[in-house]
């Protein structure tokens, strides 16, 4: 776009050259100063005003000089003249001068200052009116189509630029672009021939070039897509088209390549701030790919390949101008993908492995407000497919997902996400209207555990595959006030396993939460459990952990907003006999960093006293009826004590009425 602008500046500028030669050797100074404002803003539409002195020169070339000259700006545009420059020469070709004919030799403009805007819809201040109008369209006032005007025909061996100063504002983005110590030299030998440009210049700072060829200079302007090849360079970082290009509308088609080993150089001149980057996104940029810009604005990338850092990726997009936001959508696939700066590097957490099984002190959510307004820059539709991924040390397998953006809401399909053997798979939702909420509808299968805990939570000792579903809603401006707002309901089933380093029958048989059995695991045949989450608390009271030597059952909360939990674990060492066992209930209590761990000593307690207590009954009982066999006689079988004494009373009675009747015997 800069050099469309270029162009048309120096295309206005010949205008003015033109006439100033034409009027040379007929007129006075003065009546070539006047003559040549009229005959400019009759052709433009432009005020021009020459305060310099305009007079002929022989030596060291046959032309004209001018000095101050100014090109008025729009009339919406409050930026000053449009153009400006000190002085302006125009240098004329001696033999066609003798022939009478005038051919432009050198045009040479000192320290212009050149002001460019785009007004809210989309206007710019150098389209032109009347003649330049014409121009573009090939049709004069009247619709009836002509070709250019003669007199706007012209041929320059060499035109430049010397310490000039270009600014543009784009009102409606806002954008602004600032170029200082602008050098440009143009050769234009034959009007509908090859022109080159090369110019330097320095982008709020950063130096900056541009080299473009141009074959058929006067077609491009009459509005035809000619060849054009074309670089451009901001420091170390640059970009070169080999291709077709057209100025009304804009339009191009060929190959792009860039090379940005400093990307930070590029924004800079572009007057933004480069966010620091993790290692893998973009440090260093290359791309390449067949690039079409149609004249509504829309860009198209066909056989694309980024190389961000070592990571490759290769696809396709499309962005077009909507009528709120442009729209983005792009197929993109990958290898091996290496974002392990995202998940904490090489040494990220779990690279310490689990002997400590977690204990990071509690710090809280984070209540800093998150920014979601980007989402509302564009439209997308992003789909990515990757043969692995690597997040520090949690590894991804092959996945596939589509990443959709719509007015703010961020829909991410997780197709299949392959993690640790099993995959994840759903819908992550991110939604900025009016507000932030989160979601998701999520589940995962034949996920292995260990390695995934190991690497995620700095925890080793869980072995086994894991099912699982969740569904979560949350709303809230920062990390802390979701948390404390989430809605949702999950299960989770974990087939046979492990639990590493944790004898929990020795610990129940042994009565010692210290207790370290010989190879210090318990083995499991099954762990299942649901939840439902309210108001950031998820509550489950269906635990049921089963295996050869510990069954348990568990309820209670895990307060995710506050980060607590408050848990009941009642486990059971099952008897190898008789399949009894010692049951001594844990509560789990207090920060999830730190939980404190207790057996509930007034349950066992209970327990104990309640054994105490029967073996005290049965003590009596037996003290009893050993003392009525010695009163009465021997108990027989089957017969309990109460029964045997009540016989026995009933016999001495009997006994006792035939006495009294005589009937009795001695």
């Amino acid at each position: 776009m800069i050099m469309r602008w270029i162009i048309r500046i120096l295309v206005t500028l010949m205008l003015l050259g033109v006439v100033a030669v034409t009027a040379l050797l007929l007129m006075p100074a003065d009546r070539i100063a006047r003559v040549a404002e009229q005959e400019f803003e009759s052709a433009t539409g432009r005020a021009l005003r020459l305060s310099g002195e305009i007079k002929p020169t022989l030596w060291p070339v046959i032309g004209v000089t001018a000095g101050r000259v100014e090109i008025a700006n729009a009339d919406w545009a409050a930026s000053g003249p449009m153009i400006s420059a000190d002085a302006l020469v125009i240098g004329l070709k001696p033999v066609p001068l003798m022939a009478g004919e005038i051919e432009i030799d050198t045009l040479r403009i000192e320290t212009p200052a050149i002001r460019l805007e785009r007004d809210a819809s989309g206007r710019g201040n150098w389209e032109l009116e009347t003649v330049a109008a014409a121009t573009e369209t090939g049709a004069d006032p009247s619709g009836t189509a002509t070709a250019p005007p003669e007199a706007q025909r012209f041929a320059i061996d060499r035109a430049i630029v010397t310490g000039g100063v270009l600014s543009y504002t784009d009102h409606a983005s806002g954008t602004t672009l600032s170029l200082t110590d602008v050098e440009v030299e143009a050769d234009l030998p034959d009007y509908d021939g090859a022109a080159q440009v090369r110019a330097t210049a320095r982008a709020n700072g950063q130096p900056v070039t541009l080299e473009a060829s141009i074959d058929g200079f006067g077609p491009l302007l009459a509005g035809d897509v000619r060849p054009l090849e074309m670089r451009f360079g901001a420091g170390d970082n640059s970009l070169d088209f080999a291709g077709r290009a057209g100025l009304t509308p804009a339009a191009a088609e060929g190959r792009m390549v860039a090379e940005l080993p400093a990307p930070t150089a590029l924004f800079a001149a572009l007057g933004q701030e480069m966010a620091p980057l993790p290692q893998g996104l973009g440090r260093v940029i290359a791309a390449s790919g067949d690039v079409t810009l149609s004249g509504d604005g829309s860009a198209h990338l066909r056989g694309g390949e980024i190389k961000l850092d070592s990571n490759v990726i290769g696809g396709d997009a499309d962005i077009t101008m909507g009528a709120a936001r442009p729209r983005l959508v792009a197929r993109l696939s990958a290898d091996a993908l290496d974002l392990s700066a995202l998940g904490g590097g090489e040494e990220g957490a779990g690279a310490s492995g689990g002997a400590s099984g977690g204990g990071a002190q509690a710090t809280g959510w984070s209540t800093e407000p998150i920014d979601v307004s980007a989402l509302d820059s564009m439209d997308a539709e992003v789909s990515l497919t990757a043969n692995s991924i690597a997040l520090g040390a949690l590894s991804l397998d092959r996945s596939d997902l589509v990443a959709r953006l719509d007015a703010s809401r961020l829909v991410l399909d997780l197709r299949r996400i392959g993690i640790y053997g099993g995959g994840i798979g759903g819908e992550f939702v991110v939604n900025g209207r009016g507000g932030l909420s989160v979601g998701g509808d999520l589940s995962m299968d034949g996920v292995q555990l260990r390695p995934m805990l190991t690497a995620t939570a700095d925890y080793d000792r869980l072995v086994g595959a894991a099912d699982g579903q969740l569904k979560f809603l949350g709303a809230g401006n920062s990390v802390d006030a979701l948390m404390r707002n989430l809605s949702g309901d999950g299960r989770f089933a974990i087939g046979k396993g492990e639990l590493l380093g944790l004898d929990i029958g020795g610990m129940l048989r042994n009565l010692d939460m210290s207790y370290r059995g010989a190879g210090a695991k318990t083995v499991f045949d099954s762990v299942t459990a649901s939840f439902t989450i309210a108001k950031g608390v998820a509550s489950n009271s269906d635990l049921k952990f089963s295996g050869p030597v510990v069954d348990a059952t568990g309820r209670g909360t895990v307060d995710l907003g506050r980060q607590t939990l408050d848990y009941r674990l009642t486990p059971v060492a099952l008897g190898s006999d008789t399949g009894g066992g010692v049951t001594v209930p844990v509560n789990i209590t207090g920060p999830w960093s730190n939980p404190s761990i207790k057996p509930d000593l007034d349950e066992l307690l209970k327990q104990n006293l309640k054994e105490e207590r029967e073996e005290l009954e049965q003590r009596a009982r037996d003290a009893v009826k050993k003392k009525l066999e010695e009163e009465i006689g021997p108990v027989g079988d089957g017969q309990s004590t109460e029964d045997a004494l009540r016989n026995r009373l009933e016999d001495e009675a009997k006994k006792g009425i035939l006495n009294l009747l005589g009937g009795g015997s001695n």
